[in-house]
């Protein structure tokens, strides 16, 4: 048996054994990558000055919005408790994408991508630089798991072969030359270093095949997702996110669980949500209220550049009558700005609407259209009054020369207003700067207005819900809020993906359920465990120190072990050349 294992253990590690130490070396790299990371990137994890109060988080994920492109919208944003720090926003495209923010000013620090040094070790230590799907991934798995072989042989020849006592097969001697310092380093240091290994390896092929995966989470219970269980980005598994697989995990499994079951913090969150949520409303609604709105669908930030927005409606609904060329029209209240070209025109094709406005609700981007044509069809009908009362008066009005204003500006007029018309009835987010610029030299500042306060912020109630979870944990490692559903990881917890879960109303912010942690299905537990397990975070930092040591003397094993079997071959072939002399 013992010249088996030694065969198994030699002739295994002899063509896996530098693909073993590149796959070691990377993951120790990457155990404290958020660390280091945060020394090199100060700027973008730390804010330069702290204020008194932050921005509230409406405000902030506006300002954001702001500078995104119209394919990408924020979806979720996580808060830190640490005031220097800044927060990190999730944007909906590319996958996992997400802005470091200043808290006190909205200004985007930059995004959050690893530095080049780290996505070589990452992609190194994942796919052997190649692609995710590629040859590099399998050479990946199929060298993890010839180690977990290579270890147990090494476990198994150490046992049956130990001729020295134990505590002396378990020292390594600085002192005997480098020969003897590799070999004890081979032997003593694998026996060390073998545990954490083998529960590293054992964790890590599920990220490398599905068959495997399936197998090890059913011994569990657990039926393993189709698409995994996500990348293990932030190796040390301390990194910030917002609803990426590197952060606190809140999709569907398990979001809804079971909100009946409600202890501890989570009886104190529904408690002060049902107190102080009529406060907060009514808060709400007084930010608002100086500009004339009702706080509802507005954000006192975007109506300033604007200006109140007059009562419009109800000054053309008490005039009944219009003179046109020395006629009296009569107004029907149908129609309270129709002039005579209108009514004709309204007689010859219907009522003219077209429906432009309507959107029934339809959803685009992840966020659902409101209606708008009540609240838009005074104004719109009034700019259309005063265009054709320009018009009227340009082809009668005289110019210098004795002809008519000519009909390229009256048509250059006409289509700035309905250029203006299709991008306030396409946009589905609070209009930003460039949107505004782009429109308001052609529409009217009370259309613009209205346009803006009809369009809701998906973000209206986010601040009241996370007032509300940060008094009840006062001391959070970090709190994640998305549409309807918010994560809090208190304090103690050594996974950030161990987050008690919580379903907020977006129209009210009333917290609707919770699901501790405890409580929280058996999947969530084990990818959590797993998770944990290979990056070494399950013990805290004492651990990761720990792994970190393992898998960086991981590395070392296939070295020693190419120096003593090189080492061996050449004491054979000078043994076997004196022989021949002799």
């Amino acid at each position: 048996m013992k010249k088996i294992f030694r065969k198994i253990h030699l002739w295994l590690s002899v063509p896996f054994g530098i693909f073993i130490t590149l796959i070691c070396f990377s993951g120790a790299m990457l155990v404290f990558e958020k660390e280091i990371t945060e020394l090199c990137r100060h700027d973008l994890y730390f804010v330069k000055e702290v204020k008194e109060k932050p921005l509230s988080i409406d405000s902030l994920m506006l300002r954001v919005s702001a500078t995104l492109p119209d394919s990408v919208t924020a979806t979720g944003i996580t808060v830190s408790p640490d005031a220097e720090h800044t927060w990190q926003v999730s944007l909906s495209k590319p996958r996992r994408a997400s802005l470091y923010v200043n808290p006190y000013t909205g200004e985007v620090a930059g995004r959050n991508e690893r530095l080049p040094f780290y996505d070589t070790m990452f992609h190194l230590h994942r796919w052997m630089l190649g692609s995710s799907q590629g040859f590099g991934k399998l050479l990946v798995g199929v060298s993890t798991l010839m180690l977990i072989i290579i270890l147990i042989t090494g476990i198994l020849m150490w046992l049956t072969n130990r001729k020295k006592p134990l505590r002396k097969s378990l020292t390594i001697s600085f002192t005997k030359g480098w020969p003897r310092f590799w070999h004890d380093l081979h032997v003593a240091g694998g026996i060390y270093a073998t545990i954490f290994l083998l529960a590293i390896s054992l964790t890590g092929l599920t990220w490398s095949f599905t068959w495997y995966r399936t197998g090890f989470y059913g011994i569990f219970g657990v039926e393993a997702s189709a698409g995994g269980h996500g990348d293990h980005g932030d190796h040390g598994g301390s990194s910030r996110s917002a609803n990426g697989g590197t952060g606190t995990a809140h999709g569907r499994n398990g979001r809804h669980g079971r909100p009946e079951h409600r202890r501890g913090n989570h009886d104190r969150v529904l408690a002060m949500n049902s107190n102080t949520n009529t406060e907060n409303a009514k808060n709400h609604r007084d930010r608002h209220h100086h500009d004339g709105y009702d706080g509802r669908n507005s954000h006192p930030a975007k109506h300033e550049a604007v200006g109140a927005l007059p009562n419009t409606q109800t000054e053309s609904s008490t005039q009944t009558e219009q003179k046109h060329n020395g006629q009296v029209i009569e107004k029907s209240p149908e129609h309270p700005h129709d002039n005579e070209e209108g009514t004709e025109r309204r007689a010859r094709h219907g009522n003219g609407r077209r429906g432009r406005y309507h959107h029934d609700g339809d959803s685009v981007g992840g966020y659902t259209r409101h209606h708008r044509t009540d609240s838009l069809r005074p104004h719109i009908a009034a700019q259309e009054t005063s265009i054709a009362e320009n018009r009227h008066k340009d082809s009668t009005q005289p110019s210098d020369a004795g002809k008519t204003v000519s009909t390229r500006k009256r048509n250059d007029r006409g289509r700035q207003w309905n250029d203006a018309r299709k991008e306030v009835s396409r946009r589905n987010r609070p209009v930003h700067a460039q949107a505004r610029q782009a429109y308001t030299s052609s529409v009217s500042p009370d259309t613009v207005a209205t346009v803006e306060q009809s369009q809701a912020s998906p973000f209206a109630h986010w601040q009241e819900v996370y007032e509300t979870l940060a008094k009840s944990y006062p001391d959070y490692r970090q709190i994640t809020l998305s549409e309807g559903s918010a994560s809090v990881v208190p304090a103690g917890r050594n996974s950030l993906r161990a987050g008690d879960r919580f379903d907020f109303d977006t129209e009210s912010g009333k917290i609707t359920g919770s699901t501790p942690y405890a409580e929280q299905d058996k999947s969530t537990h084990v990818r959590s465990a797993v998770y944990t397990v290979h990056v070494g975070s399950w013990g805290g930092l004492l651990t990761r120190i720990i792994t970190f040591l393992a898998v960086l003397l991981g590395a070392t094993l296939p070295i020693t072990g190419y120096y003593l079997w090189l080492k061996r071959l050449l004491n054979k072939s000078k043994h076997k050349h004196k022989k021949q002399k002799a």
